[in-house]
């Protein structure tokens, strides 16, 4: 079938493949976009930051957490009050700001204290919050996050 007909049919083929290839880009693009949105950061977030490596990170204990995420007085960035759930109580670990990283794809946080200097990194799908704490000079993961939002 190699006549005008079988030309305009494959045609019409090819533009169909072209407008749903652009449905599909724009579709993933509005995705990947969504996922630094500040508004799906924000709340409490409750689970477990876990030890991944006592090698590097020996005194590292597995902790029940809450994150309550709040935005920042700077533009695009959020602070994040950790908690660590022991005995029952809420204990205080400290407060970080965020800010989103396209390059990375995650909410990322830096500090240094006079024992370690490191790096958050947490991604936020939906209701689902995980991430991992990396640290440096070594450049590796000593603990993964796995939270929900409450």
């Amino acid at each position: 079938m190699n006549g005008p007909d079988s030309v305009e049919s494959g045609m019409r083929r090819s533009a169909r493949r072209c407008v749903g290839g652009l449905v599909l880009l724009a579709s993933g693009g509005a995705w990947a976009a969504g996922r630094g949105d500040l508004g799906d950061f924000l709340g409490t977030w409750r689970g477990t930051s876990t030890c991944v490596n006592r090698k590097v990170a020996p005194a590292c204990n597995d902790e029940t957490v809450v994150y309550d995420v709040r935005r920042s007085n700077k533009p695009k960035t959020a602070l994040l009050e950790a908690y660590k759930i022991v005995d029952g109580q809420k204990l205080p670990m400290g407060d970080l700001e965020f800010v989103y990283s396209d390059k990375e794809g995650c909410w990322r946080s830096e500090f240094t204290t006079p024992r370690v200097q490191g790096t958050w990194c947490l991604v936020v799908e939906g209701r689902s919050l995980t991430g991992s704490l990396r640290v440096m000079p070594e450049n590796v993961d000593v603990r993964k996050v796995q939270a929900l939002h409450e």
